[in-house]
């Protein structure tokens, strides 16, 4: 696809600017998207200009230095699509990013890149108008890469917790490689984010990969970059993580699931100080600190050939465990009083917790560990008719509806509130999809949870969910 309008420098739109004088690009946006925006946009801006993403050179998107760039995200291009991000933020220009299937940790991965704005869709004008409303005031910025602000208390309460706070702390001073263990959902990200903003480090660039939630191809873009030959849409080098990570922390999750190939890589690059991109012979300085995660036994990993023996010795000059929720207590109530407290502020209610039912929060499993408790408070305050008290009494009975219990993590197996259940004659592929939903709903949507439950990795079950999007849809 061809571009509509010229790609003549324009000057940037001042903080008098109106709306209607931005210069947009949409970028590589499927038919859908386009007809989805078309009445958004009509009367409010000029025709846009529109380009296919292999019909673009960097050269060009520079030259013409457009207000505003719109890019659909999209879980088949991985990687490559945050290193587009972060080329689009180096080079200064703003970009706003959409999403069919919308996702939290995309959209916080977007804004750690410098996105203008993440919105799923189909979106509203107003959504769109306060992106443009900022763009044009010159507020937006393409290259702020700070860690978010987390959605969990501010202080740990719990003794456990505020001990293991102050060894990050003395961890923070230091350079040295982190490995925090921990299971899923216990708070390793929080840990990983206070290490890197009370270190020298904080105000320096934030980065972080899944290891677990992409092809080794689309990783292997994601932690080392391309350079012009493999880039594809791009004649310059495409930064991959390690080097958008510079001066700055690389937090990588499930470092156990990273290929084989790329460990041997990254251990190279951290040996040597030095990255050398995909396809690229010339090295490149490396100054980053890493910080990994793993909710698995590394040493059972190596032991098993997951894990490189030398790479594991690496990232594990210094070890953090995470513990449980359940073994937090003091947490649990904490958090159970950080969720209510937002719910109320949000709805303006006046909801509070009586003092048996915070006690009872306490003996409960909570395996999805932070993020099972915050959808438990979220679906008691939803159902409880508006009082001014969430009782012992109704904490029991979405207890007993979650399955939730103060012995076992679930019902008996064979009970009939556990079993899926499949017509004689009835396809495989419905039955999978069966499995998958009642497992989601098990776990109050917690998909990594829930994909661990399954034996299939993040990325598949990702994959079913949106083919069962698109079945709907179509």
């Amino acid at each position: 696809m061809n571009f509509n309008g010229s790609l003549s420098s324009s000057a940037p739109v001042g903080r008098d600017a109106d709306v209607s004088a931005l210069k947009v690009l949409l970028l590589g946006l499927t038919a859908t998207t386009e007809r989805s925006l078309a009445a958004l946009l009509e009367e409010r801006l000029p025709a846009p200009d529109r380009a296919a993403m292999d019909a673009v050179q960097p050269a060009e998107l520079t030259r013409a230095r457009y207000d505003l760039i719109v890019l659909e995200d999209r879980a088949s291009e991985g990687g490559h699509a945050e290193s587009l991000w972060a080329w689009l933020a180096k080079q200064g220009l703003p970009f706003l990013i959409l999403s069919g299937t919308p996702d939290d940790r995309r959209a916080a991965r977007a804004q750690r890149a410098g996105a203008c704005g993440y919105l799923g869709l189909p979106t509203s004008w107003k959504d769109l108008e306060a992106v443009f409303d900022g763009v044009a005031r010159g507020d937006a910025s393409a290259t702020a890469q700070s860690p978010p602000t987390s959605n969990e208390p501010a202080v740990w309460e719990d003794p456990a917790m505020v001990a293991l706070g102050e060894q990050a702390r003395r961890v923070a001073l230091t350079r040295s490689t982190v490995l925090l263990r921990g299971e899923m959902g216990v708070g390793k990200s929080r840990l990983a984010h206070m290490i890197h903003a009370q270190s020298n480090r904080g105000a320096r660039p934030w980065i972080e990969v899944d290891a677990d939630a992409n092809s080794e191809e689309a990783l292997d873009m994601a932690l080392f970059g391309t350079s012009p030959s493999m880039a594809g849409f791009a004649e310059q080098p495409v930064p991959g993580a390690l080097e958008q990570a510079q001066g700055g922390t690389l937090y990588i999750r499930e470092i156990a699931r990273l290929p084989g190939s790329l460990q041997v890589r990254l251990l190279r690059a951290l040996e040597r100080g030095e990255l050398r991109r995909s396809g690229d012979p010339a090295p490149t300085p490396l100054d980053v600190r890493v910080l990994v995660s793993s909710s698995e036994d590394l040493a059972q990993a190596v032991a098993e050939g997951r894990m490189r023996e030398d790479l594991y010795y690496e990232l594990s000059t210094v070890e953090l465990m995470v513990p449980p929720l359940r073994e937090r207590p003091g947490d649990i109530e904490a958090l159970a009083k950080h969720v209510l407290r937002e719910q109320n502020q949000r709805y303006g209610t006046r909801t509070r917790w009586s003092a048996e039912a915070l006690e009872h929060l306490k003996e409960l499993p909570w395996e999805g560990n932070l993020r099972e408790l915050r959808r438990f408070v979220e679906r008691c305050f939803v159902w409880s008719d508006g009082p001014s008290e969430l009782t012992l009494d109704m904490v029991r009975k979405q207890a007993d509806r979650l399955r939730l219990s103060s012995v076992a993590p679930a019902l008996p197996v064979g009970a009939a509130e556990d079993r899926v259940v499949v017509s004689v004659g009835e396809s495989i592929p419905m039955a999978e999809r069966k499995l998958i939903e009642a497992t989601l709903e098990r776990f109050g949507g917690d998909k990594r949870l829930a994909a661990k439950t399954l034996g299939i990795s993040l990325k598949t079950l990702y994959t079913r969910l949106q083919r069962y999007r698109m079945n709907e849809a179509g």
